[in-house]
């Protein structure tokens, strides 16, 4: 394939090369592609090739030095993605309330050993869920289909489905 390189210092600056018919194809990480598609005033003349060129993980980060805050965004992640594997969401939290799984019950802060090394409140991974719901929840909110960026999960699936999304049991 034969292509020309174009090379801009900012990327306002390349969205107006692509606007301008100067260049026909943009690259970069899924997310902001997929941003700068839904701001289009005819996003479905666009499209997100499917091959990926590199993968980058994203996620949140803290200010270094900053540990016990640290532990509990990194916790706060993998409570969405438990809260996922377990098949808990907004709208089924309280039925899982009468559940006699352990690691159902451990989630729900039955044992408080987890959020007592983290200054939390036992029940502070079922406060998450009942307010933001599951990773699955916010993924297809913020990115997925139900958003306007209209991402496919990938590999931020679960890793049974295809993805790389586990977290360990919650001890």
């Amino acid at each position: 394939m034969r292509y020309q390189l174009i090379l801009a210092d900012r990327w306002d600056e390349v969205i107006k090369a692509y606007y301008a018919g100067t260049c026909t194809l943009l690259t970069g990480d899924l997310p902001t592609l997929a941003h700068e598609r839904s701001r289009m005033p005819r996003p479905g003349d666009h499209i997100l090739l499917p091959e990926l060129l590199t993968q980058e993980q994203t996620g949140p980060f803290v200010r270094q030095g900053d540990d016990p805050w640290l532990n509990v965004v990194r916790w706060t992640l993998l409570a969405l993605v438990e809260a996922e594997q377990l098949g808990m969401t907004r709208a089924t939290l309280s039925d899982f309330a009468s559940s006699s799984d352990p690691r159902v019950l451990r989630f729900l802060g039955s044992d408080a050993s987890l959020s007592e090394g983290l200054g939390l409140n036992p029940s502070w991974a079922q406060r998450i869920v009942a307010e933001v719901g599951s990773y699955g929840e916010i993924f297809e909110r913020t990115l997925g289909e139900q958003s306007r960026l209209e991402l496919p999960r990938g590999a931020n699936n679960m890793w049974d489905k295809g993805g790389l999304m586990i977290a360990p049991q919650f001890r």
